[in-house]
């Protein structure tokens, strides 16, 4: 908890991704950012997550602040969001208290 944790998404060059959260497998997905690579719905107010674009194929998914509410199942889908799925789950440990370690 606490700490920032970065989820590697690349894409073609040219083209962009999106991303999806999900508390567990199966429904209910958040749009977390779209095509144009504008977040989406509480993710935009949050202020704690951007899409790193250190190149014009990085399409990273940045988390600044982890907390325990950001576990899940994150999912990238390349290519604007045509292309191949990368799903990653986020684990993290710890509490408010203590710090723990985010995986």
């Amino acid at each position: 908890m606490g700490q920032n944790v970065t989820l590697a998404c690349t894409t073609s060059s040219g083209k962009s991704g999106i991303w999806w959260y999900q508390a567990s497998p199966g429904p209910p997905i958040s749009d977390i950012f779209n095509v144009r690579g504008d977040a989406m719905n509480g993710y935009r107010r949050s202020g704690r997550f951007a899409l790193r674009r250190d190149t014009d194929v990085d399409y990273s998914l940045v988390i600044k602040n982890v907390s325990l509410s950001d576990a899940g199942f994150y999912t990238c889908i390349i290519d604007d969001g045509y292309g191949e799925h990368h799903i990653t789950k986020l684990s993290v440990a710890g509490t408010p208290i203590t710090r723990g370690d985010v995986w």
